[in-house]
């Protein structure tokens, strides 16, 4: 930070003003030398020597260059310094000599005195008047910085707290009585001189540690996803009858021989499996372990006393997809690693590290790599991951098996996994195994006993029938549960339903053996008990929570119950918040009590949202078979129900009435936008729309009759962002224009291709300015990232979007603000639009975001024999000719794109960057023509001239040609631009020929015979070879004499050797 560093001056600035002002003030004798050991005295050689650390420093200080015009003061004072400290080095040094030239050692009373022989008094006084001035002057200016400094490492910390809690504390102690110095209306006016010295000697090292710590915080935000706690959050805790027997008070007991979860922990071995059938408790038993104090203890008796840092993550098939993706694991894991020990960022992650700028999206490989060096190199410290859920990994399971094989086999890594059906892909022997039904017999009948003995009737029901029948009834349900706790929750639950209805013991029995022992039949069984009259609401609200694809905010149910009675409820409701807490408290309890009802606690309520009551009830519902009969029951007056249209509306409904402006507590990666700033603000709301266009991009890909009724509720919702200002909600018209800016920014991010035919003959949907100066990105640009739910729509929607005013070149960075105001924007999109992919490309304009999305090229000899991870991007946009409709609106082709040749990065025009895509050619040879055709358009355009100057001109570019010429061998580059050149004219040839050694240089020395051979039979005719000859004669005097070449080297009749020449 730049106060920091002014600090650091004004600090010296001080220390060299209290110096000189004791030397003046002081009535100590000042000694010629030091041959006196009086302690009372000064001796001159020390004074010089001080004077010199002081002037030397102060020109250091006063050299350096400081954007911000508020340190002027302080720096032209401390300029001001630097000469005065100047004038009493020279006048000191001239005093020193004069009395090295006398015989005796001499002595005076003060140093004002000692300089009164060299210096005239009135210039005397006026350097002890200057450093009074500058004295007080200091001060003040001192402590207004150091108050300055003080808040913003306090801003910083409150910012960040979130993601680095352990430093947080470290630093917060260490600032607090720092802090006290400097509070108070005017700064710090009862700061001493002594303590404000301590603040430039501690705040400029504190600042240092709250900069390592902001750096630190902002890898572990980049780490961080929203969803990364949501799983754990809402396993039920388990039931405080059970799980005694994970933690035996005697180890040696005959329960911990079974379950064997404390011998594991304790003792060696890398990886321990936890299986089960569906419902019997494996994640609420691995969240138990891995939350429980005796884990960490266990786990110390295994590392011998090193720290073992624990990390959990739980997969979930019913969430968003980071939460069932491999690339959310590594994240979760190594999160929660390094938030534990921070130190260990700038060892594994030293690039992400220095990286004071927004961080690039993590990829798979990359983070798969950090956890293995993180297991491969912990020194002091081992790791203990607990996995629950593999069976909900969206991926392949026998891929995650591998991974975790390799995780468990290194000797600082435990691993525990829960899995259902691949248990034998994780390997492992039979003592490192546990299944769940096997070990909770004895929890199962603990629970059933109190949950029935807990029921007002249960007693009575005791004295009527005898405890032996109860007993038996109890017995029953352990024995038909087979250890799927989830069963014995639904059992227990209906049967004291029975006894709140005054079922007999009989009854009870006769319901326990009318109930399924397996679960889907159950859950049949409930549905099929629902009261006819609210068959079709539970239909409708099942079929609403499957197609949200995640747990819904209770109000979605509230506004979803009201569609029931008015279809189009949402168009007419208004644009303001549900007034009170209480009110909202009310309406939530309501809302559930009547959900309850309809489905018989198939969905439950966790805090403020509504889910299912399990993953198997999830896939259950989400079976064809399933979904067609609540389909059939849903249906009204013979019409349909459309779940996704009915979210639409709700989601819009609760949007109008939800509060838009609640700051986030994290607001960006490490320049923090103001907390005030609408773009921030508006957070809430920007997520709300985003679920609101996936509901409205699904209907639109079902095509059909709700596309009319999608249209009309999305425009509904773009008109109402206008009249929540009227109605108070929100009081700023920035904010509101912003909120429409970021409404239409998801419609487009949504791909909304129909939606966009009804508004982009408008040139003012997509208002220029308003993108430019809130988004800082061009429309375009979010085409290129989401494109349209019908990849044939990409054409038509990017024309509609130039043809309003849009260029492919246009770049829309900040105009004021610098790189500060282009973090806080680009940090603040991340978080409100969650479109990472457009914030890592180098900033450009949408052309070149295009090609770095489509043809980013990252080369060597071993890479071309396998396709780019750009592969498939490239072949979408020639198959729908993106490029040529770029083409056809100016895109400039002699714009840079990046290229990395074995680690290094190089910037290339775009049209020879495509051209380089050509060593990738047999993995696209289908789309072969429309490449060619793009091509060459892009070499008509093309300015090689241009761009070989700059290249002779820029030095870090001198090894481009060497790196081109190791392309797979040239052979295929060579003979893809010989093609394309013999289908260009004379004219848009010559520029290649005669446009410098931009060609020559392509084509290397080594393989200019090969080269030539590859050329002639390609197009270039006997005509051509007579133009090529008298281009060369005219071309070569000159262009071989400026390269020491001889002209005699060149007469020669071999056209072969012509055209070699033409390229040297």
């Amino acid at each position: 930070m730049e106060s920091v560093a002014v600090l650091a001056v004004a600090g010296n600035v001080l220390q060299f003003l209290e110096f000189t002002w004791k030397l003046f003030s002081n009535a100590g004798k000042i000694l010629a030398s030091a041959g006196s050991s009086s302690e009372e005295s000064a001796h001159l050689d020390d004074i010089c020597r001080t004077l010199q650390d002081f002037t030397t420093q102060l020109k250091r200080d006063t050299s350096s260059n400081y954007s911000t015009r508020k340190w002027e003061p302080m720096l032209t004072r401390a300029d001001a310094c630097e000469r005065d400290s100047e004038k009493l080095l020279a006048i000191t040094t001239k005093l020193r000599a004069k009395t090295q030239n006398g015989k005796a050692s001499k002595c005076w009373a003060s140093f004002k005195i000692a300089i009164a022989e060299v210096w005239k008094a009135n210039e005397i006084e006026a350097l002890i008047s200057r450093i009074s001035d500058h004295r007080s002057g200091i001060i003040l200016e001192l402590c207004a910085t150091t108050s300055e400094v003080v808040q913003r490492m306090q801003s910083d910390l409150r910012q960040w707290e979130a993601f680095n809690s352990l430093r947080h504390k470290e630093i917060h102690n260490t600032l607090q009585p720092l802090t006290k110095l400097v509070q108070g209306p005017h700064g710090c006016p009862n700061t001493q001189l002594q303590d404000l010295n301590q603040l430039c000697i501690d705040l400029p090292a504190l600042s240092l540690d709250t900069r390592q710590y902001v750096l630190e915080a902002t890898v572990l935000k980049s780490l961080h996803y929203p969803e990364l706690s949501l799983r754990h959050d809402i396993i039920p805790e388990p039931h405080e009858v059970t799980l005694h027997w994970a933690f035996p008070p005697s180890q040696g007991s005959n329960m911990d021989a079974i379950g064997g979860i404390c011998s594991w922990l304790s003792g060696p071995g890398g990886l321990f499996w936890v299986s089960g059938k569906p419902g019997s408790g494996k994640s609420t038993f691995i969240k138990f372990i891995a939350d429980n104090s005796n884990t960490q203890k266990l786990l110390t008796q295994w590392s011998k006393g090193q720290e073992v840092i624990l990390a959990a993550h739980y997969f979930t098939i019913y969430g968003t997809p980071i939460q069932r993706s491999l690339k959310g694991l590594f994240r979760s894991l190594i999160y929660k690693i390094l938030s534990q020990e921070p130190t260990l960022i700038r060892k594994v992650l030293p690039q992400r590290y220095k990286n004071d700028k927004i961080q690039e999206p993590w990829k798979q490989s990359e983070l798969q790599s950090v956890l293995k060096k993180l297991a491969r190199e912990l020194v002091h410290s081992r790791l203990c991951f607990f996995i629950d859920g593999l069976d909900e990994y969206a991926g392949d399971q026998l891929d995650i098996c591998e991974i975790l094989q390799d995780l468990s086999r290194s000797p600082c890594v435990k691993l525990c996994p829960t899995v259902e059906r691949f248990e034998n892909a994780l390997g492992g022997d039979t003592d490192s195994k546990l299944y769940m039904q096997d070990v909770t017999r004895t929890d199962i009948q603990q629970y059933t006993k109190t949950m029935l003995r807990s029921h007002p009737r249960w007693d009575s029901l005791v004295s009527e029938a005898g405890s032996d029948k109860t007993d038996s009834l109890v017995q029953q349900i352990i024995d038909k549960s087979s250890g799927v706790f989830l069963w014995v929750t639904l059992v227990t639950r209906l049967l004291r339903e029975g006894l709140t209805n005054d079922d007999s013991i009989q009854d009870l029995n006769r319901r326990l053996e009318n109930f399924p022992s397996e679960l889907e039949p159950f859950f049949r069984l409930i549905l099929d008990s629902v009261d006819p009259f609210y068959r079709d609401r539970m239909a409708r609200a099942l079929l609403f929570a499957l197609h949200a694809q995640k747990p819904l905010h209770i109000q979605m149910y509230m506004f979803h119950d009201r569609e029931y009675e008015e279809e189009d409820y949402a168009l007419g409701e208004p644009e303001r918040m549900i007034a009170t807490l209480q009110q909202r408290t009310s309406q939530a309890a309501r809302v559930f009590r009547r959900v309850n009802g309809w489905c018989k606690g198939l969905l439950e309520r966790n805090h403020d949202q509504i889910e299912f009551l399990h993953r198997t009830l999830y896939d259950f519902i989400a079976t064809p078979e399933m979904q067609q009969t609540l389909k059939e029951k849903a249906k009204t007056n013979n019409t349909d129900f459309c779940p996704l249209l009915s979210l639409l509306r709700a989601s819009i409904a609760h949007t109008k009435r939800s509060c838009w402006l609640q700051p986030p507590a994290f607001t960006s990666y490490v320049t923090a936008p103001k907390a005030e700033d609408p773009l921030v603000a508006l957070t809430p709301f920007a997520k709300m729309v985003k679920d609101m266009m996936d509901y409205a991009r699904r209907l639109e890909s079902m095509g059909g009759e709700t596309l009319l009724s999608t249209t009309t509720l999305l425009d509904n919702m773009d008109m109402s962002i206008g009249t929540v200002e009227a109605n108070g909600e929100v009081r700023d018209t920035k904010t509101i224009t912003i909120a429409r800016v970021l409404y239409r920014y998801h419609v487009l991010g949504a791909g909304l291709a129909r939606y966009l035919a009804t508004k982009l003959p408008s040139t003012t949907y997509f208002d220029r300015s308003s993108f430019a100066l809130f988004i800082c990105q061009s429309p375009l640009s979010v085409i290129f990232e989401r494109s349209p739910s019908s990849k044939e729509a990409f054409g038509w929607v990017a024309k509609a979007i130039m043809d309003s005013g849009y260029s492919p070149n246009d770049s829309f960075l900040p105009s004021e603000g610098g790189r500060e105001m282009e973090c806080n924007i680009l940090s603040a999109m991340c978080i409100i639009t969650h479109y990472t992919r457009i914030f890592s490309l180098r900033q450009g304009t949408p052309w070149q975001q295009l090609v770095e999305m489509t043809t980013s090229i990252v080369l060597g000899n071993e890479n071309t024999s396998s396709p780019p991870k750009t592969l498939s991007d490239f072949m979408t946009a020639l198959e729908h000719d993106a490029f040529l409709l770029l083409l056809g609106y100016g895109a400039n082709v002699n714009s840079l794109a990046l290229i990395k040749v074995r680690g290094e990065t190089f910037t290339i025009p775009i049209w020879l960057n495509f051209l380089l895509y050509t060593v990738y050619l047999p993995f696209f040879s289908k789309h072969t023509t429309a490449y060619e055709t793009t091509l060459d358009q892009m070499l008509k355009a093309a300015e090689p001239e241009t761009w070989s100057q700059n290249l002779r001109g820029a030095d870090h570019q001198h090894n481009v040609p060497q790196l081109i010429k190791d392309l797979a061998g040239g052979r295929t580059v060579l003979q893809t631009f010989a093609k394309s050149l013999s289908r260009l004219t004379r004219v848009e040839r010559g520029k290649f020929a005669g446009g410098g050694d931009l060609v020559v240089r392509i084509l290397p020395e080594s393989l200019n015979k090969e080269a030539f051979a590859l050329l002639e039979p390609l197009g270039l005719n006997v005509v051509m070879v007579e133009e090529l000859r008298r281009d060369c004669e005219n071309m070569i005097p000159a262009r071989g004499a400026k390269r020491g070449l001889s002209v005699a080297k060149f007469a020669t009749d071999d056209v072969r050797d012509w055209k070699i020449a033409k390229r040297l």
